[in-house]
């Protein structure tokens, strides 16, 4: 019997985009937007992320985004596994 199960790398978004904790929100939105995806990982030791829903929570609480940085709204020191892992 074969191994059926989906492996990470199976569905990855490649390449997989990033983004400085430096950058603006407003540069972070305008990336997902244009590559269609939902989540840009950080570039910070150990990993972290920021994702759609982020900015859109800020948005909701009436936090001004043009004043917020991606180190404001990520969340820090996320787990990663390898493209290998099923």
């Amino acid at each position: 019997m074969g191994d059926d199960r989906t492996l990470v790398k199976d569905i990855m978004t490649t390449p997989l985009e990033r983004i400085s904790p430096d950058a603006e929100i407003v540069e972070a939105a305008a990336v997902m937007r244009d590559k269609d995806i939902s989540a840009l990982l950080v570039t910070t030791a150990p990993p972290s992320i920021i994702t759609s829903t982020d900015i859109l929570d800020a948005v909701a609480q009436e936090r001004d985004t043009a004043d917020l940085l991606v180190s404001d709204l990520m969340t820090e020191s996320v787990e990663t596994v390898p493209r290998s892992c099923p």
